[in-house]
């Protein structure tokens, strides 16, 4: 099968209309790259191509993006371009030069995506760097999910997986592929070039085709890891209970790390982090943060949350209607009940004791209110802690007032001073 069938083929298994695709390329200028361009280009897709110029190799790396604006221009492909100081984007950061290098060069591509209304990110990694990407994550000792070679995501396609380095050098070479060296994959401080150097040529040179053994041992990894991910996230699902945007789960279920590991790791926790938290299971009011998400360690359970943005601090309710601020919210008048019953999203509330505008709002040190059945006022924050309120439960309430006085801790608790008694005429009903 030639080079470009293969990338045919590839792309078909992912989505058999492809043709009809939105493609861009990844390109550096290296010959992996290039090749991937000129398959790409020849099967007449709709691609356009991005480079990255980190900065890092002076008038190589300006050679290399000149090489590839030049190929784009004589295809009359579009070229997008980016680049940024890498050494002191990872200072600032505290990342390694190639940790900063791929932060910066993915979160250009992704926004490129939807800028393009693209559908799939393309690069030219190969069978040697699923190779390699085996060693690494065996010598950092991973788990299986990391000895399962590099693999296609669902928005970033490697439709050279299955070909060799050198068939890729090979295609060049008969197909008049231009294409840059990186002076910096020569040297053997990376490990990523350690392993291609030295480990793979002499696994090659003593055993007998290794590298495709190697292949097929990391197809067998990745079959096993797909059947065990199910299997997990079946246990994970038992373990885990999910109102609204809020997850639960017990702290009985802590003891089994790997379960543990396939709940947390759908909401950002990696490895360390998981292992941390198991420790803080009794630590409660001990938080934890992935990049998605803010975990709590509250009494007897983990409660999970997405990270959002500030929303205003204050909503106003001029009159009755239907609202959504920052919640679905209806108010208006019913006649007298005949039961004062209701639901947690609602509550009666005599008409006459309230002014518009009605105002909602977080809960703030300070606050305090006449809980319903009660005479006296009480602190909200003493109320949380009687109703055992979570840090999660409190952050996200919030509270209707008039006058500057809390009516309603919404869902929670109405002010006795606005329920509705024999007395009154007007009957306001709030549903959230």
């Amino acid at each position: 099968m030639t080079l470009i069938n293969t990338i045919s083929t590839e792309l078909d298994k992912l989505n058999s209309e492809y043709s009809t695709k939105n493609f861009i390329l990844a390109v550096s200028g290296g010959v992996d790259s290039m090749v991937l361009l000129d398959g790409f280009d020849k099967l007449n897709l709709n691609i356009e191509v991005a480079h990255f110029n980190f900065q890092l190799r002076g008038k190589e790396s300006d050679a290399d993006e000149k090489l590839v604006k030049e190929i784009c221009s004589k295809n009359n492909i579009p070229f997008n371009k980016n680049s940024a100081n890498t050494i002191a984007y990872a200072a600032e950061k505290g990342l390694s030069i190639q940790e900063a290098a791929r932060e910066l060069r993915y979160n250009w591509f992704f926004n490129l995506l939807k800028e393009k209304n693209a559908h799939y990110l393309v690069t030219g990694h190969h069978a040697d760097d699923s190779i390699e990407t085996f060693f690494i994550n065996l010598l950092r000792g991973s788990g299986i999910k990391g000895l399962c070679g590099i693999k296609n995501t669902q928005q970033i396609i490697r439709p050279l997986l299955p070909v060799s380095r050198l068939d890729i050098e090979q295609y060049a070479k008969n197909n008049n592929v231009r294409y840059r060296n990186d002076s910096s994959n020569e040297s053997l401080k990376y490990k990523r070039n350690f392993i291609r150097k030295k480990i793979i040529p002499e696994l090659n040179k003593e055993l007998e085709a290794s590298s495709s053994s190697i292949l097929k041992s990391i197809a067998h990894l990745s079959q096993a890891n797909e059947y065990l991910e199910k299997k997990l996230l079946e246990d994970a699902e038992k373990i885990t209970s999910t109102i609204r945007d809020t997850v639960f789960i017990e702290t009985k279920h802590c003891i089994e790390n790997i379960v543990l590991y396939s709940a947390l790791s759908t909401y950002g926790f990696n490895q360390s982090q998981v292992k941390s938290i198991q420790s803080d299971t009794l630590a409660i009011g001990k938080k934890h943060y992935s990049s998605t998400h803010e975990l709590l360690v509250d009494r007897g359970q983990l409660v999970i949350q997405p990270l959002t943005t500030q929303l205003p601090a204050v909503f106003e309710i001029p009159a009755l209607g239907d609202y959504n601020i920052p919640f679905p919210i209806s108010l208006s008048i019913i006649n007298k009940p005949h039961s004062l019953r209701t639901e947690k999203n609602t509550v009666l509330i005599d008409a006459d004791t309230i002014k518009f505008p009605l105002r909602i709002r977080k809960w703030e040190k300070g606050d305090s209110f006449v809980p319903f059945g009660m005479k006296g006022k009480k602190k909200l924050s003493d109320f949380f802690i009687d109703e055992k309120f979570s840090q999660f439960e409190k952050k996200d309430s919030w509270l209707l007032t008039s006058n500057n006085e809390v009516v309603w801790i919404i869902n929670h608790r109405l002010d006795d001073r606005y329920k509705v008694s024999s007395n009154t005429i007007n009957v306001l009903q709030i549903e959230t």
